[in-house]
């Protein structure tokens, strides 16, 4: 029995097996260079060496001795860029975050001595009589609300992981950019537009790979730590929102390079330039299990997120370095005196300021 549908001369063409659908030849991917410093850097390790070491070729137009001074110069701002979110992290550790955890633990401690008996009994009467100032500062730590802090906590995560899958995203993306051997075949020349990075040698993967995706890992990682332990460690509801953005500035260091530095003409290359990914043919099944394993990365990402700050806020806490307040026991009574010092003294009506002090 043939397996095909029978032709007007005779013979029988194959047909699809039932369940199976042919794969589809998909067009050509471009992607976007990142606009920041690294995206600077990455064109100018592609395209510089590309020239410098080809100079039979010309890629955009300078001569040897332009693409060496721009290489070396754009790699100096990286650099800068390095020393900069390095030294900040380290400097904020020091100057702002040891002090603030001194500062919360020295009052909890306090209150732990005052409050409470040798036997670890709750003493309602010395809470009473204790100073307004020690309790304002016990019960300004921003720890004592537990929803809120992990609510800050979470879109902090959230923030610094939108740096990580672009890292994640970059480094999948060069990836899959084709290999080859030879520095020439690297950039294929547009008639009508900006050529585009069709290939890439091993080193130049290594490269940026070295320069550019593993700095980049670790100054994101550093700053979710230090973010993490800095926020809980603040003292002041109102500075809690207030160190949330502060730490905004460190993240876009390399927007600012990028922006105050660079000259108009590599910010127009970076964003012209592209890379060109050529797909090969995938079926209905591929495509789906794609999507589908970018949901499950997703879901992945938004209730690991959630978990990983419980977890820091319970037993991360009696980890060294990265724990604030070892064994806290969520004890400090500060629900009433928040109620009283949030209490409005005029509700409407009345004589709610009164002059001459009565």
């Amino acid at each position: 029995m043939s397996n095909g549908s029978p032709n007007g001369d005779g013979t029988y063409t194959a047909m699809t097996p039932q369940g199976t659908e042919p794969a589809e030849e998909p067009e050509d991917r471009e992607i976007d260079i990142p606009e920041d410093i690294y995206g600077a850097a990455m064109f100018s390790i592609i395209f510089d060496f590309y020239d410098i070491y080809s100079p039979h070729d010309n890629a955009d137009e300078l001569n040897t001795k332009m693409n060496i001074m721009r290489v070396v110069f754009i790699n100096i701002v990286l650099l800068t860029n390095y020393l900069l979110q390095a030294g900040m992290l380290f400097w904020i550790y020091g100057f702002v975050v040891l002090p603030s955890v001194h500062t919360v633990e020295a009052i909890y401690q306090k209150y732990h001595a005052d409050i409470f008996d040798e036997d670890g009994k709750y003493q309602k009467d010395a809470w009473a009589s204790w100073d307004e100032g020690n309790k304002e500062e016990l019960c300004g730590i921003a720890f004592a609300s537990f929803w809120f802090m992990f609510a800050v906590l979470c879109l902090w995560c959230y923030t610094m992981l939108v740096e990580v899958r672009k890292t994640e995203r970059l480094m999948k993306d060069i990836k899959a950019v084709e290999d080859c051997t030879k520095l020439e075949e690297m950039i294929q020349k547009e008639p009508d537009g900006p050529p585009k990075i069709v290939k890439l040698t091993k080193c130049i993967d290594w490269a940026i790979f070295l320069i550019i995706i593993v700095p980049k890992w670790i100054i994101s990682l550093g700053l979710l730590f230090l973010g993490c332990v800095w926020l809980i460690a603040t003292d002041s509801f109102s500075d809690l929102i207030l160190n949330a953005v502060a730490l905004e500035f460190v993240v876009n260091i390399d927007n600012l390079l990028f922006e105050a530095i660079m000259p108009v003409t590599v910010v127009e290359k970076v964003t012209e330039i592209k890379f060109l990914i050529k797909k090969s043919p995938e079926s209905a099944k591929q495509r789906d299990d794609k999507v589908i394993g970018g949901y499950w990365r997703s879901i992945y990402y938004f209730f690991g997120t959630m978990v990983f700050v419980y977890l820091l806020m319970t037993y991360g806490q009696n980890i060294p370095i990265a724990g604030v307040l070892p064994h806290y026991a969520h004890d400090a009574e500060c629900p009433t005196y928040q109620e009283r010092i949030s209490k409005r003294v005029c509700n409407g009506g009345g004589e709610c300021f009164p002059f001459g002090g009565n």
